[in-house]
């Protein structure tokens, strides 16, 4: 029944999942989506830091910037704000969620990368002091994002 809310049809559709599959749902998948009817839930989307669900309502699970955003979510991430505004940075997907099908064409942004700890392998701290020595100075090939694993190879 839709007009319930969210929250008793989240914890029906859980507990569904749960008996037909004999485990949560957090056991089958690393992150699940629910796709909720129309007037289910106030907003487009929404999801848990650090945890495997995000809930999207009616069309919404069909846009991708929403999909990468509440995904975001489960991955740790909070919005990016700018100033005052909860949603303002659009240098990434973490800023408002567009509803579009086919866009944009974006990821997180370099500081929610980062938090991610996906390109440890290939990153650097350096501390810049008066002194320079090996931990105070860079000198080498910097790569973006994009160019991660060709910066990891033994190609020059």
């Amino acid at each position: 029944n839709t007009s319930q809310g969210d929250e008793i049809m989240v914890n029906d559709i859980t507990s569904k999942l749960t008996q037909v599959f004999g485990t949560s749902p957090r056991n089958i998948a690393t992150h699940v989506m629910y796709c909720l009817p129309p007037n289910t839930m106030n907003g487009v989307a929404y999801a848990y830091i650090n945890h495997w669900l995000s809930v999207y309502s009616n069309e919404w699970c069909n846009y991708p910037s929403a999909q990468m955003h509440e995904i975001g979510h489960n991955l740790g991430f909070d919005h990016a704000a700018e100033g005052t505004e909860e949603y303002a940075d659009q240098s990434g997907m973490m800023g408002f969620s567009y509803s579009q099908d086919n866009g944009p064409i974006m990821c997180f942004n370099g500081a929610k990368s980062w938090q991610t700890d996906w390109y440890r392998t290939a990153t650097k701290v350096i501390t810049p002091t008066a002194t320079a020595d090996a931990n105070t100075c860079f000198n080498g090939p910097l790569y973006g994002i994009a160019d991660h694993e060709v910066g990891n190879s033994t190609k020059t």
